[in-house]
């Protein structure tokens, strides 16, 4: 008897203490660049099993409360699924469909188009507009998806819940972009080949796994102080936390015993499950991914 009365003020402690914090809610969004990092990567969240850590330096690592191994590979086996990898070895674009790269010498998360990464970082090179310049643009070596196709890891990226189309690539973002922009003042279409890799979110599994789990962003260290008590309360929940990001994530079981902590964190926090929903609507009406899944369909990818 002793030991539920204690459990029950320990736990009812617990649950006003988190009442009384203070927080802004996180909600996941994209950095407005034509750089490729700046969209969110959801499938980062995947929980790898190798990431059981209850201290660590890993940039990326998993803390387990009162959770078995069984209770975290139940909830792996139905949240990863949740992201899906896809890509097709040849898909050809116009080169006016790049929004944008992953790599450059010039800062491309502070620029908004590649018009304007033209203009102001090798203005150089358009200033002539001409068919021979945009050769001779095109014709730059660290442009491999078009002179070294077969040995090259540069590819097309697009993430499902983003409509901007990027070209992963190692070199040659100021000559491509430069092409880019001569090309749209020329009227000239430019087709580039290239594999292309893009990672979507399956709607069947994110509803599976809101039928029996729930995740909450919360900021960085924002419960710090709170870890104790979540410890000796006895809830069993994991918590994923990458270390160069703002936030950590929270996962509870759906049941009788974390109702009233799943309802506290509900007003507090954002929902994980919410996030997602919010980014498979822009999944569906994204006409660039729609584009690629055709072309994938018909050509078996």
């Amino acid at each position: 008897m002793f030991d539920l009365i204690l459990d029950f003020f320990i736990k009812n402690k617990l649950y006003n203490d988190l009442k009384k914090e203070n927080v802004s809610k996180i909600l996941l969004e994209d950095a407005d660049s034509i750089c490729s990092y700046d969209v969110f990567p959801f499938h980062y969240l995947k929980i790898e099993t190798s990431h059981y850590y209850s201290q660590s330096l890993l940039p990326r690592y998993t803390i387990k409360f009162k959770m078995t191994e069984e209770d975290v590979n139940q909830l792996i086996s139905v949240f990863n699924p949740i992201f899906e990898k896809h890509s097709h070895k040849n898909y050809s674009v116009d080169i006016s469909e790049l929004d944008g790269f992953s790599n450059s010498k010039s800062p491309l998360n502070e620029l908004r188009s590649i018009d304007e990464f033209v203009e102001k970082y090798c203005p150089s090179y358009v200033q002539i507009i001409c068919v021979e310049q945009l050769k001779k643009m095109l014709n730059h070596y660290e442009i491999r998806i078009i002179h070294s196709p077969k040995t090259t890891s540069d590819n097309f990226l697009i993430y499902g819940w983003n409509d901007k189309l990027f070209l992963s690539n190692s070199g040659g973002s100021h000559h491509l972009a430069a092409a880019q922009y001569i090309a749209a003042r020329l009227k000239e279409p430019i087709k580039l080949n290239a594999q292309i890799i893009f990672h979507t979110i399956n709607q069947a599994k994110l509803n599976l796994f809101n039928e029996k789990y729930v995740a909450f962003i919360i900021p960085r260290n924002g419960l710090l102080k709170l870890l104790d008590q979540f410890d000796r309360s006895g809830l069993k929940f994991i918590k994923f936390i990458e270390n160069n990001k703002n936030f950590e994530i929270y996962f509870f079981e759906k049941n009788n015993t974390n109702k009233i902590i799943i309802s506290i964190f509900r007003q507090k926090y954002s929902s994980l499950f919410d996030i997602l929903s919010n980014r498979l609507l822009a999944q569906n009406n994204n006409s660039k991914l729609k584009k690629i899944i055709d072309t994938s369909d018909s050509n078996n990818f």
